[in-house]
């Protein structure tokens, strides 16, 4: 998905702040060396990595929602509802709405 079409920036980006003797002049420079010396498919190396270090992040998301979705539906008496006006700071669906993205950032894919 989009992972596979992002990496390549990912992977310059990485390139690109960690080269101390600025072989590199930015971006386009980047990727016409890295052309050149190794292939366009070098920048695809790490990929298979960052997907498997992704898999139990998801089973574990996954399996958590699948197991707490209905109980906290149960608990509330209703089908939940993110957007209402009435949710308030410090109520489960609002802290899930709006705290959950800001923990879970560095594992979005």
């Amino acid at each position: 998905g989009a992972v596979t079409l992002v990496y390549p920036l990912d992977a310059a980006y990485t390139c690109l702040a960690a080269d101390s003797t600025e072989r590199f002049r930015g971006l386009r420079h980047f990727l016409a060396t890295t052309r050149q010396t190794h292939g366009l498919l070098s920048l695809y190396r790490g990929l298979p990595l960052c997907l498997v270090t992704a898999l139990p992040y998801i089973c574990i998301a996954t399996g958590l929602h699948d197991l707490l979705a209905p109980w906290l539906m149960k608990q509330m008496g209703n089908p939940p509802s993110v957007d209402q006006k009435s949710l308030q700071p410090g109520d489960l669906f609002w802290l899930v709405r709006h705290g959950a993205p800001a923990h879970l950032y560095p594992w979005n894919l």
